[in-house]
């Protein structure tokens, strides 16, 4: 769907299409629900909200989660340049997140190309727990070496975040620091699931007052954006996602009957 008609689909379900039934809602308000509605559907079907498996385990587990999620998923160095880290002392190195090219929500792979002396090879990052990370350094199975092709990697705040600056919607994203035996780190490679879209009708100004539309000012969603923002989600999850929009604005005007319907409905189509 396109955003106008996640706008109309909400509308409908909501009662509200030619109808005087509860009250109105602006188009911001309706991007805004849209928007939660989004996130809370991302995190569901990541795994981040049940407690019941398959929903506490990683995205490619079924193929159903798969194809709804493959939209985000951006791989390197296919759609993501790798990224150069930067040398943190001789045997480590970091690379920030808000360098990727879209705004990064959860890392599903990390390689890293690394020299030393004359061996040149490319190696899998194990990502580790940090309080894990000292007895990973020293353990003789999984210490980092480039022979084998072992490098550890975590992540913290990022380096200097006093000086941040980023076009992305979510500043400081956090560091990647990788671990090596010596090994130079030439270019890091970052596979991850991206921010999706931050939805926009395009009827007001997301920038300053949320002000209606008028020939006296501007309507930027971002900079060079100026025009309807839809999903970039596989159009067979819009209408999940309406859903939990239309349930959040169904618990704001606490009309409790549509709120157990639209709920019951998004976990029918699970």
């Amino acid at each position: 769907m396109r955003i106008q008609e996640m706008h109309y689909d909400g509308r409908f379900k909501l009662d509200k299409v030619d109808s005087n039934q509860k009250r109105n809602f602006t188009a911001a308000q309706w991007d805004w629900a849209l928007n939660e509605g989004q996130w809370v559907w991302l995190k569901h079907n990541y795994g981040m909200v049940s407690t019941q498996l398959p929903h506490r385990t990683g995205f490619e587990v079924t193929e159903h989660r798969i194809q709804d999620l493959k939209a985000l998923h951006i791989k390197s160095p296919e759609q993501q340049a790798a990224l150069t880290p930067t040398t943190v002392n001789t045997t480590t190195y970091a690379v920030k997140l808000e360098d990727l090219q879209f705004d990064h929500l959860f890392t599903t792979r990390v390689r890293a190309k690394i020299t030393k002396g004359s061996c040149v090879k490319t190696v899998g990052v194990n990502i580790v727990q940090t309080d894990d990370l000292n007895d990973a350094l020293v353990d003789p199975f999984n210490r980092p070496n480039t022979k084998f092709g072992k490098v550890l990697g975590v992540y913290a705040s990022s380096i200097n975040t006093a000086t941040i600056t980023s076009s992305h919607h979510f500043n400081n994203n956090g560091t990647l620091y990788i671990y090596t035996d010596g090994a130079v780190v030439n270019e890091v490679f970052i596979d991850y699931i991206k921010v999706p879209n931050r939805l926009w009708i395009g009827t007001y100004d997301l920038t300053t007052d949320l002000a209606p539309k008028s020939g006296s000012n501007s309507y930027i969603y971002q900079s060079g954006t100026d025009t309807p923002v839809s999903s970039d989600l596989n159009s067979h999850v819009h209408s999940e996602i309406v859903d939990y929009a239309v349930a959040l604005l169904a618990q704001a005007i606490e009309d409790p009957n549509l709120i157990q319907l639209k709920l019951q409905r998004s976990l029918t189509n699970k």
